[in-house]
């Protein structure tokens, strides 16, 4: 056990160090980027430094996440203060591959999302939540939202939803759509 400890510290050490190499004010800027990331999935109840973190920021579903998708999450998330170009590079996103899963789930790791929210007064999500309660938390929002302005879910209802009148509710047209109604459902639960 005394030895997996110190291997992991170690292991630790050598990140910092390398990270401490960008020099302190980048070092600063590359955490508190992290950090913010790490927080809103946390606050999503999304774990950061995992596939689902990773997935929550590939927003067109391709399985990597490009710097179109950085941004657009970023955007999403309201984390206008992240340079994603810059943070893009840190990562080692490129234009074939994106960031690296590893890459993602080692630099999440290594920051803690629950600081910045207790910072902000909001607490953490807490345990995450398994896809299915998150679908049934957005569907019983779109739900009370119907009701409330007296549309029926399947004629109605569907017809708000299906912004190109194309018959098929597609991702576009169901996010669109909830912005709209200023419906509070992340766009990560949304995806979902």
């Amino acid at each position: 056990k005394k030895d997996a400890r110190a291997a992991e510290a170690a292991g630790i050490d050598a990140k910092d160090k390398a990270w401490s190499a960008l020099g302190e004010e980048t070092f600063e800027r590359f955490r508190t980027a992290l950090c913010n990331i790490s927080a809103s999935l946390l606050y999503n109840n999304i774990a950061a430094d995992c596939d689902e973190g990773y997935d929550a920021f590939d927003c067109d579903g391709d399985g990597k996440v490009t710097l179109q998708d950085l941004e657009g999450a970023c955007g999403e998330l309201r984390l206008a203060d992240i340079d994603c170009q810059w943070l893009y590079e840190q990562l080692g996103g490129t234009d074939a591959a994106g960031i690296p899963r590893g890459a993602w789930a080692d630099a999440l790791a290594s920051v803690d999302g629950g600081e910045v929210l207790q910072a902000r007064g909001v607490q953490p999500g807490g345990a995450p939540v398994p896809a299915e309660e998150k679908e049934q938390e957005a569907l019983d929002v779109i739900a009370a939202a119907l009701s409330y302005n007296g549309l029926d879910p399947e004629t109605e209802g569907y017809d708000c939803f299906d912004l190109d009148s194309d018959g098929v509710v597609s991702r576009e047209d169901f996010t669109a759509s909830c912005d709209a109604l200023n419906l509070e459902v992340a766009h990560v639960t949304l995806k979902v």
